[in-house]
């Protein structure tokens, strides 16, 4: 919070924005409850952990070890010791947790598991069966497409280009999440899953199908995906795509434009 800097939002507003856009919810919970909010009763720590659960996000639990930390009286919270446990009891309930004894184990352990969970450069990148999803729209000689782009640990890193008569959205639909299925022949389908405005999950199947024989959009987009899975720079990716020259498309001005703006819209 020391950090957060001057906001119009008071410090609960603000510490529930950062729960409800992060991608891993990290807590580490040592002997004091934490400042508390005067409606609720409830400390800051514990209503951002509410976010983070109820939004679905990854969750990484650090308890201090109670029984072989040096655990000064002076860092302890006796006034909300009960709050605590209860807030304890609840993370261990719902999370498989883990426990540190000093800051220089705690240090070692975070690290060593968001190097497991974080994709690294040069590493093969294991997808999650389930990531969000952003959609973007652009017209290329007054007909209409669509650009899907997913989003895993808060990086782009697919990207699918379909034509709008192949492929009908609601024009109201902004986001929702890319799932992957595996078929019984053993390839992957990806589909595009969103809530219909009734609150309905609404699943259109493969959008990595082609719906037509426009090549060229084909091949840009599992181009652009191999290029984000590598973490390749947005601005690098802009670039490659300017230079591109591909003969006999007469539309390729257009379409290199859309994909563009898709890009500078992450």
């Amino acid at each position: 919070m020391e950090e957060f800097g001057a906001r119009t939002t008071t410090p609960l507003e603000t510490c529930i924005e950062f729960a409800y856009e992060c991608d891993i919810y990290l807590g580490i919970i040592g002997m004091r409850y934490g400042s508390t909010d005067r409606k609720t009763k409830k400390s800051f720590t514990e209503i951002e952990y509410e976010v983070a659960y109820e939004k679905n996000k990854e969750i990484f639990i650090y308890l201090i070890d109670e029984s072989e930390s040096l655990i000064l009286p002076k860092f302890i919270d006796f006034e909300n010791y009960k709050k605590l446990e209860d807030f304890k009891k609840k993370l261990k309930q719902r999370h498989t947790i883990d426990y540190f004894r000093n800051p220089d184990e705690l240090v070692l352990k975070v690290g060593k598991r968001l190097d497991q969970f974080i994709p690294k450069k040069n590493k093969k990148y294991n997808r999650p069966k389930k990531i969000k999803c952003k959609i973007f729209r652009f017209d290329i000689n007054r007909e209409g497409y669509i650009a899907v782009l997913g989003y895993d640990l808060g990086m782009p890193v697919e990207i699918y280009i379909l034509k709008v008569s192949d492929f009908y959205l609601p024009p109201w639909i902004e986001d929702g999440l890319i799932v992957m299925v595996i078929g019984q022949n053993g390839k992957e389908r990806y589909d595009l899953e969103f809530e219909d405005k009734d609150g309905y999950v609404i699943n259109v199947p493969a959008l990595n199908i082609s719906r037509n024989e426009d090549r060229t959009i084909n091949m840009l987009s599992q181009i652009i995906t191999k290029l984000l899975k590598k973490e390749t720079k947005i601005e690098n990716i802009i670039e490659i795509i300017e230079e591109l020259d591909i003969k006999g498309q007469e539309d390729i001005t257009s379409l290199k434009q859309g994909i563009i703006m898709t890009l500078k819209g992450i």
